[in-house]
């Protein structure tokens, strides 16, 4: 079973800060009793099927997180980045919520488990993946994407996707 989280949605399980555990790869036993664990996967062993599954995987996680507070600065500055397309700065951003930038992007990796910077940057690669034409200029697309050249715009793209925007848009409904 695969549980995938929203941005910041992580946090409200995880009482270390996301940031700590980027790209590594733990046991939950480092977050969650073993015991508990232990019970939950024979539950899931004895399911009848995937949807007895889900319930069980969702009520594990509803246990864990009902005392979690969320972090409101940080969800409002997540709704800004998206309503944005990506293409927002960053200080900008801090100063919209009355906070140093500094502190602004420390809590943000604490809840998020990235930079601003960074979801911005996937927020933004995103939106052209979903708004691409067909047959529109990729130059174009860069363009209004606030890249002001088409090597950085490629080079950022295939650091997201793995491959260039050219050879990306050619696979029939790769996005």
């Amino acid at each position: 079973m695969l549980v995938l989280f929203k941005a910041a949605g992580a946090a409200a399980l995880f009482k270390n800060p996301l940031h700590e555990l980027f790209e590594a790869t733990l046991p939950l036993d480092n977050f969650i009793d073993l015991r508990e664990l232990s019970l939950t996967e024979e539950q899931l062993a004895e399911a009848p099927n995937n949807q007895q599954r889900v319930i069980i995987t969702e009520q594990f996680l509803l246990k864990h997180i009902e005392s979690h507070k969320r972090d409101q600065l940080i969800i409002s500055a997540l709704q800004k980045i998206r309503l944005s397309k990506g293409m927002i700065k960053i200080k900008d951003l801090a100063d919209t919520h009355y906070i140093s930038q500094d502190a602004f992007e420390k809590r943000f990796r604490r809840v998020v488990g990235t930079s601003p910077k960074q979801f911005s940057n996937i927020i933004k690669i995103r939106s052209i993946v979903d708004s691409k034409p067909k047959n529109g200029s990729l130059s174009q697309v860069a363009l209004e994407a606030g890249y002001f050249d088409q090597p950085h715009f490629n080079k950022e793209f295939k650091l997201f996707t793995g491959l260039n925007p050219t050879d990306f848009f050619k696979i029939p409904q790769a996005w």
